[in-house]
């Protein structure tokens, strides 16, 4: 994929999924008598963060079809070409792991972004969205 351009939706699932994974990586061990808790986050790291398009995505709103099957289109094509690895649970996309390829564009986009992108179906500019005035 180096030479293809990632297209916006892939870049914000690597930036979301290296984001996750790096709080992962920083949650501390639970305490030993908490056993599910220890299965819980045992399973997050070995497996990756879960792959929740509505929280990812929308901060917890409901998130459209179309946006969700963009997003799953995307989330396919960069397993496809290895920067991510996805694991299934009857036939549902359940977690998603960036690989080590993954990872070195993760930091590469995050890097090069700017500013953080616009919520699902806001417009991408200011200019978009302002009313020039009527004289």
């Amino acid at each position: 994929m180096s030479k293809q351009k990632l297209s916006p939706e892939q870049r914000e699932i690597i930036r979301e999924c290296a984001k996750r994974m790096a709080e992962i990586a920083a949650t501390p061990d639970p305490p030993k008598w908490a056993e599910w808790d220890r299965r819980e986050l045992q399973e997050l790291r070995d497996y990756g963060p879960r792959y929740l398009p509505s929280e990812w995505f929308c901060k917890d709103q409901m998130i459209a079809e179309k946006y969700r099957v963009r997003y799953l289109r995307a989330l396919h094509a960069l397993a496809d070409v290895g920067l991510v690895e996805i694991t299934t649970n009857g036939g549902r996309v359940h977690w998603v792991k960036l690989t080590k390829e993954g990872q070195k564009i993760a930091a590469l986009t995050k890097r090069s972004a700017k500013t953080n992108p616009p919520p699902i179906g806001q417009p991408d500019d200011e200019s978009a969205t302002t009313t020039t005035p009527t004289p």
